[in-house]
């Protein structure tokens, strides 16, 4: 896909009356707080954000990724994979807004988020000794890819 096509799609994950704000937000973290204080922030915001979005128990990886998918898609942050790799667990977050929102001053810490929310959802569904990081991305349609592994 031309990259123009997926930037026009990516500027539209986040609405025009937030961006500014998040923007402006967004420069002032960068500004005030050193990037390893930002990072450890969004986690504490992910770890906020899951267990506000608490996850149904679930059996099987396939039920665990289509509960998460679903609190994804309800509102409009892209979509998960999950997929076992050799001796951990593969996360593929598609499409995350967070550098719409957040701008490109945001692609060393805002995935952090990511991060705090998967590693509480794990927690709750009993893989808490497990860590999960970030390995690759974010990519141009703002996807992430992380790791749940042994800490």
């Amino acid at each position: 896909m031309e990259p123009a096509i997926v930037e026009y799609f990516a500027e539209l994950q986040c609405s025009r009356q937030w961006k500014g704000f998040l923007r402006a937000l967004s420069e002032e973290f960068a500004q005030q707080l050193p990037e390893a204080e930002l990072r450890n922030l969004m986690h504490r915001l992910g770890t906020r954000f899951a267990q506000a979005e608490a996850l149904p128990a679930c059996r099987t990886l396939d039920e665990l990724q289509l509960a998460m998918g679903r609190v994804w898609v309800a509102q409009d942050w892209g979509w998960v994979a999950l997929q076992e790799v050799q001796g951990s667990l593969r996360i593929q977050h598609y499409c995350a807004p967070l550098f719409t929102a957040l701008g490109t001053l945001a692609t060393a810490w805002a995935p952090a988020f990511l991060e705090g929310v998967y590693q509480e959802w794990f927690r709750q569904s009993q893989a808490g000794g497990l860590q999960v990081r970030q390995v690759a991305g974010p990519d141009a349609s703002g996807s992430i890819e992380l790791r749940l592994e042994a800490a």
